[in-house]
């Protein structure tokens, strides 16, 4: 009876752990104390990030099945992708920020005492949104320079897809910011 009871703990406890670790992959957990307004910024964000991967592997299957069985490929898909690809990689940086999600060295910063390491998470935190912050100056810069051309097959002009880079860093700037406690 006592076997039947403990399993039944081991059971009971292994879904808890299940049902914390999901919560936390959704960006459900403890790290999100953000309000509605920010889980709604973070949730257009998933979906775009979602869309955006949607539509560049359509484009690339698309792409290499016209390649494949008529022997013609859809050569302006390559360019809608190139143009995808950027805006997902900001997006994704974006989230990546949210989310707390960016590659560290944790071990050293473990090893400092407390305050320091909060005095550390500061300062990553505002220099990092500095050097976001400059990239999103220096691609509003670009975009007005180049942002005019057109691309050679969709001739569509050239900022619709570098508008990313100013946006998507100021977007991650702004994510540095509101993460630095």
């Amino acid at each position: 009876m006592k076997e039947r009871a403990d399993r039944l703990d081991v059971d009971r406890f292994a879904d808890e752990v299940s049902a914390a670790s999901r919560a936390n992959e959704l960006g459900r957990g403890e790290k999100t104390r953000a309000g509605p307004v920010a889980r709604t910024v973070d949730r257009v964000a998933e979906a775009l990030c979602v869309s955006l991967l949607g539509a560049v592997a359509l484009l690339v299957f698309a792409n290499a099945a016209s390649r494949y069985l008529a022997d013609r490929p859809l050569v302006w898909t390559e360019e809608a992708v190139a143009a995808l690809v950027i805006w997902l990689a900001v997006i994704g940086g974006f989230l990546a920020v949210r989310r707390h999600e960016l590659i560290r060295v944790q071990v050293l910063v473990n090893r400092l005492p407390l305050r320091a390491q909060v005095l550390l998470e500061i300062v990553v935190q505002a220099l990092s949104a500095m050097v976001f912050a400059y990239v999103a100056w220096q691609g509003w810069r670009y975009l007005g320079v180049f942002g005019g051309d057109t691309t050679p097959y969709l001739g569509l002009p050239k900022g619709v897809y570098m508008a990313a880079l100013p946006i998507g860093c100021l977007a991650i700037a702004l994510g540095f910011m509101s993460e630095a406690r």
